[in-house]
């Protein structure tokens, strides 16, 4: 047997044979890392932004289709004042799909009794919701609604 043999039996065949396993791998995973770059492309976050901010992104997103799906709050970096100025929401999304359309709203208050009220009389179901407490005691909630519109 040859040198050229050895190296040929021994390195370049099972090389070659692994290369032809981990190509047959791939192309039968592919499917499924695609279905998952899909799914993953249609949701987001809006990481955490100030709460004038976040209606502004709601406004501008409406147009686009897109659902909010969780919300969260905390309290930003100054904790004295009017609370709306220093919140930070972070809003999970979803693209909708347009044969199923949901309307939505969202808040973010002190008293968020009065908002439950009034988006349940309006057939809103809340979807999520936080809250947190600043530094002189107030709780301050946030919550997001769905609402399925009327079948026609």
């Amino acid at each position: 047997m040859t040198l050229n043999q050895i190296i040929w039996d021994s390195i370049i065949m099972p090389a070659s044979k692994l290369l032809t396993t981990l190509i047959g791998f791939a192309i039968l995973i592919s499917p499924i890392i695609q279905v998952n770059a899909i799914a993953a492309a249609k949701t987001g976050t809006t990481g955490w932004v100030t709460g004038y901010e976040a209606i502004r992104l709601g406004k501008s997103r409406d147009r686009y289709g897109i659902v909010p799906t969780k919300i969260q709050c905390k309290n930003g970096k100054n904790n004295r004042g009017d609370f709306r100025k220093n919140l930070l929401v972070k809003v999970d999304y979803r693209f909708q799909d347009k044969k199923k359309p949901i309307y939505w709203a969202a808040a973010w208050h002190t008293a968020m009794k009065q908002f439950e009220i009034k988006y349940k009389r309006k057939g809103f179901k809340m979807v999520s919701r936080d809250s947190y407490v600043r530094g002189s005691g107030l709780r301050v909630h946030c919550a997001l609604w769905h609402k399925k519109p009327k079948k026609k």
